[in-house]
């Protein structure tokens, strides 16, 4: 078999969405073409988070070529990301669909799928035993714990039920990739001896670079991504509201999600907040050389202690300081040993407060914050080397499912 091997890779998720999924998988694929691999993703016909099909696309199935990747788009069941029945079906049909069309695949050495939601990771470990080919699968958020977090789910015995696939899954894998040592530590509980870690991340180059902190005049204090239930988004709206005798601190939030709506009802008497919409990436990227720090808020929830958000590294790679409002874990141990931001208490309004009239006021510390925040997605958290040691662990595995075939 050839060194570089051929991918089948399963995403819910992938451009022209923008979402942090569909950026990984797509960066991850793209290197992986660049040093060789043969990569096929099969994913839906673009249509998050608003259930509306992008322009160019029809609801059916076709092929088309992205960078050099082999992209297969299903036909989908269309809802807008909000709505749990509706959004459960959406990743049913998915996975039914990948399963279908997968089993025709034969010319695959290895299968991954990423996870949540983790019907598309059963669907890869389903077509490892249809075609036989090892199944490596990526875990970027712990299902079902992360919609029971949130409340989306109450009943014990569908819990149950759901926990019970979940361990399958995980064990159908030859390999498991952990983006967080929290869920490679959940992996391992759950019974898994072979748990790879390969943490979120950024592509640098892509980036460029920024200025690092604000000038004399603003601070410009800004959110980036879903606005959904775990991200408690309206902690920033509080804390605008309690600065607004500040006119020299400005707010912007851009994104999508269940609750933009409610964030939008919200905001309408702020005068120091603006609101944008989805955006692209080039859009997003300009934007970014707008403001000087980043938040990053989730809620107070112990399942978020091993979170690791991937917009905290875009904030790095733009030169900008980066407030946490999140648990005690991964995220603000590695803010703190990096002196690249400040911690607040998740979901205390009033601290975040005090954090941002902090930068305000100490425009040389926002400024030495972002400067330690590009030098460490620099050294530890560039996508293009995460991906190409990832691509040496998919390699090694087709190598190893080879030699044991010849024997």
């Amino acid at each position: 078999m050839n060194s570089t091997p051929k991918i089948l890779f399963l995403s819910h998720y992938f451009p022209p969405e923008v979402n942090a999924p569909a950026n990984r998988t797509f960066e991850h694929a793209r290197i992986w073409v660049e040093n060789g691999a043969e990569v096929t993703v099969m994913t839906n016909v673009p249509n998050h988070p608003h259930g509306t099909i992008f322009g160019g696309y029809e609801n059916h199935y076709q092929h088309e070529k992205m960078s050099g990747i082999n992209v297969f788009r299903l036909k989908t069941y269309l809802t807008p990301n909000a709505g749990f029945f509706k959004r459960i079906m959406n990743y049913i049909v998915y996975m039914v669909r990948a399963i279908w069309f997968g089993r025709k695949m034969k010319d695959v050495d290895v299968i991954i799928a990423t996870s949540p939601q983790f019907f598309c990771g059963i669907a890869g470990a389903i077509l490892s035993k249809i075609l036989n080919k090892p199944f490596i699968l990526e875990i970027r958020d712990i299902w079902p714990e992360s919609i029971i977090s949130v409340g989306m789910l109450k009943n014990s015995t569908v819990i149950r039920i759901l926990e019970s696939i979940e361990s399958w899954m995980v064990l159908s894998s030859k390999k498991a990739v952990a983006v967080t040592k929290g869920i490679e530590q959940h992996l391992q509980i759950l019974g898994h001896q072979d748990v790879i870690f390969i943490p979120n991340g950024v592509l640098v180059s892509r980036f460029g670079t920024d200025k690092a902190g604000p000038d004399e005049k603003t601070l410009t204090i800004a959110y980036f991504g879903t606005i959904g239930l775990a991200h408690n988004v309206e902690i920033i709206l509080k804390a605008a509201e309690r600065l607004g005798y500040n006119k020299k601190i400005k707010f912007i939030i851009a994104g999508d999600g269940s609750e933009r709506k409610r964030i939008e009802e919200l905001s309408q008497n702020l005068d120091n907040m603006t609101l944008y919409p989805l955006l692209t990436r080039e859009e997003l990227i300009s934007l970014f050389r707008q403001i000087d720090v980043g938040i990053v808020p989730l809620k107070d929830n112990k399942l978020f202690q091993g979170a690791l958000p991937s917009k905290m590294f875009e904030y790095f790679a733009m030169t900008k300081a980066v407030i946490l409002s999140v648990p005690e874990g991964e995220a603000t141990q590695l803010v703190r040993e990096n002196n690249c931001g400040l911690i607040t208490f998740p979901e205390n309004d009033e601290d975040l407060a005090h954090a941002i009239e902090k930068y305000a006021n100490n425009p040389d510390l926002c400024r030495l914050h972002g400067v330690n925040g590009r030098e460490l997605v620099n050294n530890e958290f560039d996508r293009e080397q995460l991906a190409q040691d990832l691509l040496q662990i998919i390699s090694s595995e087709c190598q190893i499912e080879n030699d044991e075939s010849l024997t």
